[in-house]
C-alpha cells in the first residue's frame, strides 16, 4: 500500500506496536489485562454526580479517560469488594511497569506515634514522623548542599524536642553563630569561646560520673594527656618522660582536690604541679604551655563561669583562633562528654549537634575524640547529630566513614 493512503491513526497504531514489541524483547516486561474500577457514593443524585464529575476530571488532567459502567454496576461493585475476583468483562492492556504502578502497598510510610514530624510523604501526602529515641542507635547525620535548608531542618528538630521532652538537653557546637536565637528562644546559654571572650571553660572540670562505673580521674588524666599531646607532641608525640610527668602531676592535683576539697583545679593547679616535681622536665613542660596558662592562649586555664547546666547550651566558636580551634574542640567534646555522663544518671536524654561537622574532622585529636564519643552515645543515653554540606570531603574521613555507617537516621536535603 502507498503509506500516503493509510489512516494516520493505524501508522500511529504501528509504532505503538513496534515500541511496545521493544519493551517486551529489551527490558523483559510482559503484558496483563487490567481493570481500573472506581466506586462513588453520595448521599443525593446530584452529590454522586458531582464526586464523578470530579473523577472524570482528575482522569482528564492525567489524559485518562473514566467511562460509566452502565448496566454493569452489580458486577462492578462484586468487583470492589474483597473477594479478589473481577466480573466486569472491561480491560485493556498493561505492561509490567504500568501495572506495578496500581498495586497497593509499595509507599514505604514512616509514622511513630511518638515521633517528630520531618515532612511530607511525596507519594502518599502523609506526614512522615520519626522518633529517634526508639532506633537500635540514634546518632544521625543531617546532609545537603548548601540553601538545602540543613539549619532549619535541625532547628526545627531542637524546639520539637524540647517541646516533647521537658527533661532532655540540647547542645550544640556552632561555628557559624546560626544558633544564638534558638537558645534564647528556649532560655538557654550561649557560651562564645575565643581569646577575647569573658566566657572561660575549665577543661579540668570532672564529676563524679565521668569515668564509667570507674574511678573518673584515670579517665580525666587520659584526656589531659591527649590535649598536652596535641599542644606540645609535635610529629612524633610525646616522649614517655613527659608523659610520665604529666599523668603523676594530673593525679597529685586531683588528690589535692579530693581530699581538701578545694575549687575545681585548673590548668594553673597543674602548672604548678609541674614545677614541683624534682625532674627538671616538668619545669621544662610547664614552660611550655605557659602561653596556654598565662600567655595570650590562656582563654582555657580560668575557672568555669558560665551557666554549664542550662538545658540548651550553644558553643559559638566562631571567633575562636587557628592556634586554639583544635584545642577548643576538644576541650567543648570534653565538656559535652560531662553533661552526657551526668545527665545519664538523672535518667536525660542529650542531644547533641555539631554544625558543619567538617570542621572537627580537620584536628585528629578533636575527630578521635569526637569518633569515641559517638560511638559510645547510645550506652549513654545521647543522640548526637552531625551537620554538613561538604559529603564528599566527610567521606574521606575514615571515622566519618564509620560514623555515618552507624547512623540509623540520615536525613538527606535536596
Amino acid at each position: 500500500y502507498d503509506p500516503d493512503i493509510l489512516p494516520e491513526n493505524l501508522t500511529h497504531s504501528l509504532d505503538e506496536a513496534e515500541d511496545l514489541l521493544q519493551q517486551m524483547q529489551d527490558d523483559n516486561q510482559q503484558l496483563f489485562d487490567v481493570t481500573f474500577l472506581v466506586m462513588a457514593q453520595g448521599k443525593t443524585d446530584q452529590q454522586l454526580d458531582e464526586i464523578i464529575e470530579q473523577v472524570k476530571a482528575a482522569g482528564r488532567r492525567h489524559s485518562c479517560e473514566f467511562a460509566n459502567l452502565d448496566y454493569l454496576q452489580e458486577q462492578a461493585l462484586n468487583s470492589v469488594l474483597m473477594w479478589g475476583q473481577n466480573y466486569v468483562p472491561v480491560s485493556r492492556t498493561l505492561t509490567t511497569s504500568a501495572a506495578a504502578i496500581f498495586i497497593p502497598f509499595t509507599a514505604q510510610e514512616l509514622s511513630d506515634s511518638s515521633g517528630l514530624v520531618y515532612g511530607v510523604n511525596q507519594v502518599t501526602q502523609n506526614l512522615v514522623t520519626a522518633d529517634r529515641r526508639n532506633l537500635k542507635a540514634g546518632n544521625g547525620m543531617i546532609l545537603g548542599r548548601p540553601g538545602a535548608g540543613k539549619s532549619f531542618a535541625s532547628k526545627q528538630e531542637m524546639l520539637s524536642v524540647r517541646l516533647r521532652d521537658a527533661d532532655s538537653e540540647v547542645l550544640i557546637i556552632d561555628p557559624e553563630r546560626e544558633y544564638s536565637a534558638v537558645a534564647q528562644a528556649l532560655g538557654g546559654e550561649v557560651i562564645p569561646i575565643s581569646q577575647r571572650a569573658a566566657a572561660h571553660i575549665n577543661p579540668m572540670e570532672i564529676n563524679e560520673d565521668y569515668g564509667d562505673d570507674e574511678d573518673p580521674v584515670i579517665f580525666k588524666t587520659d584526656f589531659i594527656l591527649s590535649m598536652c599531646d596535641m599542644l606540645l607532641g609535635g610529629k612524633n608525640g610525646l616522649s614517655a618522660e613527659r608523659r610520665t610527668l604529666i599523668d603523676r602531676a594530673c593525679r597529685l592535683t586531683y588528690q589535692r582536690y579530693f581530699e581538701q576539697h578545694t575549687a575545681m583545679p585548673t590548668m594553673v593547679d597543674l602548672s604548678n604541679t609541674l614545677k614541683q616535681q624534682p625532674e627538671e622536665e616538668g619545669k621544662q613542660i610547664a614552660l611550655e604551655l605557659e602561653p596556654y596558662i598565662e600567655g595570650s592562649l590562656s582563654v582555657f586555664a580560668h575557672q568555669t563561669n558560665v551557666d554549664n547546666d542550662n538545658s540548651v547550651v550553644v558553643y559559638d566558636v566562631k571567633d575562636l583562633g587557628k592556634n586554639l580551634r583544635s584545642m577548643g574542640m576538644l576541650i567543648v567534646l570534653d565538656q559535652i562528654w560531662n553533661r552526657i555522663t551526668k545527665n545519664r544518671n538523672s535518667g536525660k536524654r542529650t542531644w547533641i549537634y555539631v554544625d558543619e561537622m567538617q570542621l572537627l574532622l580537620s584536628s585528629e585529636f578533636a575527630s578521635n575524640y569526637f569518633f569515641e564519643l559517638w560511638s559510645r552515645a547510645r550506652k549513654w543515653g545521647a543522640l548526637p547529630t552531625g551537620i554538613t554540606q561538604n559529603v564528599e570531603t566527610l567521606l574521606l574521613s575514615d571515622n566519618a566513614r564509620r560514623m555515618l555507617s552507624n547512623s540509623e537516621f540520615v536525613l538527606l536535603l535536596d
